[in-house]
C-alpha cells in the first residue's frame, strides 16, 4: 500500500486534552504532538484550559496560532454536576468533529506512532465508529530519575499488566484516561462525561458506563503506543495521586481489587506463617510469589522493551507492600482529596466533588 493510500485509510481523529496549570509540561507535550506520524488533515486537537492561573492559557494560544488543526477552549462555565477534568472533557467532546476520540493528559509525552497505533487498533476493532461502540486503552509508564522514579514505573507496569492480563480473559477492569481511545458510538452509549458526575476517576466511570451501554473493550500492549508521563517528584505528591485512584479502585468488584489487598497483606500473612508453622514455609511463600510476579512482569517488560526496569523488580516487592499500607492508612485518616485545585469530599459514588476552594 502506498503512503497516500495508507494515509487515506486512517480514520479522522479528535484528540482531546484537558489542562490546569500545566505550564511546565506543555512544551514537551507540544513537541510530542508535532512529531506524531499522523496526517493533520485527518486530525483535530482540542486543548481545554481549565481556568489555569499560570501561563497555560498563553502557551496553548501560541501553539494553536500556527496550527490550523489545533483549537483551544478556555473553559469558563461548568456542566451541572461536573468539576475539574470531567467538566473540561465533557465540553471538549461536545465540540469534537470527528468520530474517533483519543485522550491523553497535558503531562504526557506520547511517542511518534502513538496516534496512528491507537487509531488503527480501534479501527480494526470498530470499523464504523458512528455505529460500532468500542473503548480502547493502552499502557502508560512514568519517567523519573532515581530509585523513586524507577519504582513508580514498576508500580504502573504491575497494575497495567494485571489489567491487560484480565482483559485477555474478557474481564473488564478500567480504562487509562491518559492513553485511551473510543468511538463516538461508545461515548454516546456511556452518556458522555456528563454521566460521570460524582466520581473523581472520570476515566473509570466512563469506561464502566460504556460497558453498561453495550460497548466492547480492549487493552492494547505494544511499544509504539506506550505513552509516557512524568513521575511524581515527591512521596506526598505520589500519595495524593494514589488516593485519587484508590477511591476509584474501591468501586471495582472485589475480585479485581484482590491483587492490591494481597500485596498489602502478604508480608504480615507470611510473618504469621513463620511464627505459626515455620520460617521455611514463609520463605517458600515469599519465593513463589516473587517468582510468579517476576515472570509476569518480565513478560510485559519484554513486550514493551522496558528491560531497564528488570533490576528493580526485587526492590519493587518491598516498595509495593510498604506503599500499599501507606495508602490505606492515609485514606482512612483523611479520605478527602485535593487534586488540580479542586477539593473532593467522600460521597456515594466513591467521591463527590465539593465546590472548588477559592
Amino acid at each position: 500500500m502506498s503512503d497516500n493510500a495508507a494515509a487515506a485509510a486512517l480514520p479522522c481523529v479528535s484528540l482531546l486534552i484537558a489542562a490546569r496549570n500545566e505550564e511546565a509540561c506543555l512544551p514537551q507535550l507540544f513537541e510530542a504532538l508535532d512529531a506524531q506520524a499522523y496526517p493533520t488533515g485527518k486530525l483535530e486537537v482540542l486543548l481545554g484550559n481549565d481556568d489555569s492561573t499560570d501561563g497555560t492559557a498563553a502557551l496553548m494560544d501560541d501553539y494553536a496560532a500556527t496550527r490550523p488543526h489545533v483549537r483551544v477552549l478556555h473553559i469558563t462555565h461548568k456542566v451541572p454536576g461536573l468539576v475539574g477534568k470531567a467538566n473540561v472533557l465533557a465540553q471538549l467532546c461536545s465540540q469534537a468533529r470527528h468520530p474517533v476520540y483519543l485522550f491523553t493528559d497535558a503531562d504526557c509525552m506520547p511517542p511518534r506512532h502513538w496516534l496512528k497505533g491507537m487509531a488503527q487498533e480501534l479501527q480494526r476493532l470498530a470499523p464504523n465508529p458512528e455505529r460500532d461502540a468500542c473503548i480502547l486503552t493502552g499502557f502508560t509508564l512514568p519517567v523519573g530519575e532515581g530509585a523513586f522514579g524507577r519504582l513508580q514505573a514498576c508500580d504502573w507496569l504491575s497494575a497495567l499488566s494485571a489489567i491487560h492480563f484480565l482483559s485477555l480473559a474478557r474481564v473488564p477492569v478500567t480504562a487509562m484516561g491518559n492513553n485511551m481511545a473510543c468511538t463516538r458510538a461508545a461515548y454516546l452509549a456511556a452518556g458522555g462525561f456528563e454521566q460521570t458526575a460524582g466520581s473523581i476517576t472520570e476515566d473509570y466511570s466512563l469506561f464502566q458506563n460504556a460497558l453498561r451501554g453495550g460497548s466492547a473493550f480492549a487493552h492494547y500492549c505494544h511499544p509504539r503506543i506506550l505513552n509516557r508521563t512524568h513521575a511524581m517528584p515527591t512521596f506526598d505528591a505520589w500519595l495524593t495521586q494514589r488516593k485519587r485512584w484508590f477511591s476509584g479502585a474501591l468501586q471495582l468488584p472485589w475480585l479485581t481489587q484482590l491483587p492490591f489487598w494481597v500485596q498489602a497483606f502478604y508480608y504480615p500473612l507470611m510473618a504469621l506463617v513463620a511464627v505459626a508453622i515455620g520460617w521455611e514455609y514463609a520463605f517458600y511463600g515469599w519465593f513463589y510469589k516473587v517468582w510468579f510476579q517476576s515472570m509476569l512482569f518480565t513478560g510485559y517488560m519484554a513486550r514493551l522493551r522496558q528491560w531497564k526496569l528488570v533490576p528493580w523488580l526485587p526492590l519493587y516487592d518491598v516498595f509495593a507492600a510498604v506503599t500499599a499500607w501507606a495508602l490505606v492508612v492515609a485514606y482512612l485518616k483523611d479520605s478527602r482529596i485535593q487534586w488540580k485545585g479542586v477539593q473532593y469530599e467522600p460521597g456515594l459514588k466513591g467521591h463527590a466533588p465539593a465546590l472548588p476552594k477559592e
